[in-house]
């Protein structure tokens, strides 16, 4: 579990987490990658619909990547 951290010190015989599965008590809007919690924004979105997408063609990942630079360049406009 790492989702619900203490105040920062070392307090001997405490845990500074929670015991349970990983990512048990994790945010909703959140997914958990290698028993770690991490925020899913757009651009993890963005990346796993264009690495679904991609062939070992060059033009198709150059393709892939131009779509994933403009979604980058549209969603840091948005900001």
């Amino acid at each position: 579990m790492a989702c619900q951290y203490k105040p920062a010190g070392n307090v001997p015989e405490e845990k500074p987490y929670l015991a349970g599965p990983a990512c048990s008590k994790c945010p909703q809007a959140s997914e958990c990658r290698l028993n770690q919690w991490v925020v899913k924004s757009d651009l993890d979105v963005v990346l796993q619909v264009g690495v679904k997408q991609a062939t070992t063609s060059a033009t198709t990942k150059l393709e892939v990547f131009q779509h994933v630079i403009f979604s980058t360049a549209v969603i840091f406009s948005l900001t």
